[in-house]
């Protein structure tokens, strides 16, 4: 009966046990990395909703139309979040921010903002696939808001 020879099998289970390690690393970082740009954009989408929303549409007032809620203006709405964003200057936090819709359907301002955001490891794992392009995921967030005047 032979005895087999059992050195190396140690090392071989710690490399392989550091490589699971890194990878779990590798994705909480990305994982939190992404999770606060999404949460920090949209605390800016719904800064600029409700700044947009006391955007009033005064010739709808004072032609009688308005209901139970004072009608917003379109054109002011959009004015509003492009003021909002301008004067917090996101240019070095979300240098491609870029509004994918600031609009209102009268009563409520829906603000939609997105964000390539660039993760820290994620440029090595799309060098190896092809899955995530220039190591960027969009990050794209929604906030509406009513007008605060009733």
């Amino acid at each position: 009966m032979r005895v087999r020879d059992d050195d190396g099998q140690v090392t071989l289970l710690i490399i392989v046990y550091t490589l699971v390690a890194a990878a779990m690393v590798i994705v909480a970082v990305d994982a939190s990395a992404f999770f606060l740009a999404q949460r920090g954009l949209s605390a800016v989408a719904d800064g600029a909703a409700v700044s947009a929303a006391q955007a009033l549409d005064v010739d709808a007032l004072y032609a009688g139309r308005a209901g139970a809620d004072l009608p917003l203006d379109e054109a002011g709405v959009r004015a509003a979040v492009a003021s909002y964003l301008a004067d917090r200057e996101l240019g070095a936090t979300y240098p491609t921010l870029q509004v994918a819709e600031a609009g209102t359907d009268g009563e409520t301002v829906t603000v939609t903002l997105t964000y390539d955001k660039k993760l820290p490891f994620l440029p090595m794992v799309s060098a190896l696939t092809s899955a995530f392009p220039g190591g960027t995921v969009r990050v794209e967030v929604t906030a509406r808001a009513r007008s605060p005047f009733r």
